[in-house]
């Protein structure tokens, strides 16, 4: 991945960017985006970001959907690689909620370079005026996330690095 100028932290105003998506390769612009964001940088390559992808699946989605728009950012992994592990994976119980349209492919490095994204896997949590709420590295587990997000949306919401 690519040096940047930006810093990546918490209660910092996330840089604006564009990514498009796997399926039907539509474009998702975050500043349009009127409701919190999860980004999750991972690759097929990476067991720990599996088993976040996996985690944040089945224990995280089904509570904040409607609430949270989910991306997962791929990194480093050709379309043809991001489609095997698709079509291998999303049949399989532990993806069963898998939002497959929410697949992103960062071409080029050019997000993970504009953010400092060094480390896979690595989550953001935005919320909706597009500030850093907090930012996860390495492999978490889905109470984490969970907090995460239900400090969002609670009244005293601080955030945590």
């Amino acid at each position: 991945m690519k040096s940047t100028k930006y810093k990546l932290k918490a209660m910092k105003k996330i840089a604006p960017f564009t990514c498009k998506t796997l399926i039907k390769e539509s474009i998702i612009n975050i500043t349009e985006i009127k409701k919190p964001i999860l980004i999750n940088f991972w690759s097929i390559t990476c067991n720990y970001s599996i088993d976040e992808m996996v985690n944040i699946n089945n224990k995280v989605i089904c509570n904040y959907n409607d609430k949270v728009l989910f991306l997962f950012i791929n990194c480093g992994d050709s379309i043809g690689e991001i489609n095997d592990f698709v079509n291998k994976n999303t049949t399989k119980a532990s993806f069963k909620n898998f939002i497959i349209k929410n697949i992103c492919v960062d071409y080029d490095d050019y997000i993970t370079s504009l953010l400092g994204i060094s480390d896979i896997p690595t989550s953001i949590i935005i919320d909706k005026e597009l500030t850093i709420r907090h930012i996860l590295i390495g492999k978490n587990r889905a109470d984490k996330y969970i907090n995460c997000l239900d400090s969002l949306f609670s009244v005293d919401n601080n955030p945590e690095k």
